[in-house]
């Protein structure tokens, strides 16, 4: 593309001067064009949602952060009362690209996994000042089996099932009435950051947080890249800690990650200093993050 631009300029210029000279571009051309221009780099793209590219507007950005302030200064949460919740969906059998040693003249070495591309989903908490409530984990199932949980040594983790292995109304509901209200609960208002997913805004949902006096506010519509604050300060060294363990016990054993194994490369993520239960963010950094 650069290339056909410098292509269009050089005739118009030929047009202009009538010099044919000035239509003539060299094969290297475009490095040497960087090298006049050090302020421009050649770089390898990352992919990423038409709509999350629009979505990136800052009359939307700034109408969320107008109604959080509107939020904060009206009910005056307490730190320790500002949560943000977010889910993390995992592939079961999935590893991470990896570099390896092979002979030279080999292309695209494999690593060897089952094959599975079964997904669960974990929900995550956190406050402003750090603290993290016990995951609440969605298996893709039926039923509850027996096998999933006997590596489990978390006796505050909770289990989940759904056909698809994400999260539905009935379970949204279930988190916010078993898990989130009464492991916060206070007289005092709390605040609860989180995406406008499906199952999260259902009537039942919203009823019972205005019941508890637990404030609800939704980031915008494909916007959770930029301002959900557990995907990018959580979640992120979270996944790249699972994924060392996951693939560390691929090598070893060559069999991939299943339903009973995946609780013991989650929670030795979790007990890694960068990804602890308890974070120990200083709360003023926290508010900052949540703020900027």
């Amino acid at each position: 593309m650069l290339r056909e631009m410098a292509n269009i300029l050089a005739r118009q210029r030929v047009e202009q001067n009538g010099d044919p000279k000035l239509a003539v571009l060299g094969k290297n051309w475009i490095t040497r064009f960087l090298d006049r221009h050090p302020q421009l780099a050649g770089k390898f793209s990352t992919q990423i949602d038409w709509q999350r590219v629009f979505a990136n507007n800052p009359i939307i950005l700034r109408d969320y952060f107008n109604k959080l302030q509107k939020l904060l200064r009206t009910h005056c949460f307490l730190s320790g009362n500002s949560w943000n919740m977010d889910e993390k969906g995992f592939i079961l059998g999935f590893s991470s690209r990896a570099k390896v040693i092979c002979r030279a003249t080999q292309r695209n070495p494999h690593m060897a996994q089952n094959g599975s591309r079964e997904m669960l989903t974990v929900l995550e908490s956190v406050s402003a000042v750090g603290m993290a409530l016990p995951p609440f984990v969605v298996h893709k199932g039926k039923g509850h089996t027996m096998g999933w949980h006997l590596e489990s040594d978390d006796p505050e983790a909770q289990f989940a099932y759904s056909k698809n292995g994400w999260t539905d109304d009935q379970l949204g509901l279930a988190w916010l009435r078993e898990r989130f209200q009464p492991k916060t609960y206070t007289k005092d208002p709390r605040l609860l950051i989180l995406d406008g997913h499906g199952s999260h805004i259902t009537w039942q949902f919203c009823q019972f947080a205005l019941e508890k006096n637990i404030q609800i506010i939704c980031l915008p519509a494909h916007c959770t890249h930029l301002l959900q604050p557990v995907d990018v300060g959580i979640f992120g060294p979270l996944q790249y800690y699972y994924g060392m363990a996951a693939d560390t016990h691929m090598r070893d054993t060559r069999t991939g990650v299943k339903k009973g194994t995946f609780w013991t490369f989650y929670s030795e993520a979790c007990g890694l200093p960068s990804c602890q239960k308890q974070f120990n963010l200083p709360s003023e950094q926290w508010v900052l993050f949540l703020l900027t």
